[in-house]
C-alpha cells in the first residue's frame, strides 16, 4: 500500500497478507518506525505483546520487546490512538512519546525532542535516564552478542544518560560504558562478555 517500515536489530514484524479486510494489521515484537500512507477506509494497526495502535497515516516509532518490562511509542507526525493494558485509549501528538510499565500497568506520557525516536535508524544509540539491563539488551542486540552481568545487578543501577555515536564498535560501547559506571570491568572471550564489579 506504499507503507514504509524500518525494523531495529533483533526484531520481528508479521503480516497476514489477507485481501479484502477493512484493517491493514502487522504484528511487531521488537522496534520499528512507520511511515504509513492514509487510508481512511483501512486503519493501520500494529499489534506488539502489551500494545495496540491504530493509524490513518502517519509517522511514528514502537519499541515493544518481549523480554523488556517497558513498551514505548513515539509519534513524529499526524496522530495515532495506542491501547496498553487495562488502560484506556490514547490519542498521542506529534513530538510526544507513551511509556508503559508493564508490570505496574502505568502509563507516563512527556515530549520528546526531534529525533529521539530515529536515533537508532542512523546507527546512534541515545539513553536517558536508562537501566544497565536496558542498555545491555540494546547493545546484544545491536552487535549480537551475550552479555552476563555477572555479580551485578543491572535493574539497580538506573538513571544512566549516555550516547553511542554510529562508528562506535562493540569495543568502543563496551569501554565508554564502564568508565562512565566506574567500578565495572568487563572481558570478551567470541560473542560473550562478562561483567565484574571491581
Amino acid at each position: 500500500d506504499g507503507s514504509q517500515v524500518w525494523i531495529n536489530a533483533g526484531s520481528t514484524l508479521k503480516y497476514s497478507g489477507i485481501s479484502g479486510s477493512n484493517e491493514r494489521t502487522v504484528y511487531l515484537d521488537g522496534e520499528a518506525y512507520f511511515r504509513v500512507q492514509s487510508n481512511p477506509s483501512k486503519p493501520f494497526i500494529v499489534q506488539t505483546p502489551n500494545l495496540s495502535i491504530k493509524v490513518l497515516g502517519t509517522e511514528f516509532n514502537i519499541k515493544a520487546y518481549t523480554d523488556e518490562l517497558f513498551a514505548t511509542a513515539v509519534l513524529d507526525k499526524g496522530e495515532i490512538e495506542i491501547k496498553a493494558g487495562k488502560n484506556k485509549s490514547y490519542v498521542l501528538k506529534p513530538k510526544e512519546l507513551l511509556l508503559y510499565n508493564i508490570p505496574d500497568d502505568e502509563i507516563v506520557i512527556s515530549t520528546v525532542s526531534d529525533n529521539e525516536a530515529t536515533n537508532w535508524m542512523n546507527g546512534t544509540l541515545v539513553f536517558t535516564n536508562a537501566t544497565l539491563q536496558e542498555i545491555l539488551k540494546t547493545i546484544e542486540r545491536r552487535f549480537n552478542v551475550t552479555i552476563n552481568p555477572g555479580n551485578i545487578n543491572a535493574d539497580k543501577q538506573q538513571d544512566i544518560t549516555v550516547k553511542f555515536i554510529k562508528n562506535d564498535n562493540l569495543d568502543d560501547v563496551m569501554d565508554i560504558l564502564t568508565e562512565l559506571l566506574g567500578n565495572i570491568t568487563y572481558t570478551k572471550d567470541g560473542n560473550n562478555i562478562l561483567l565484574k564489579e571491581q
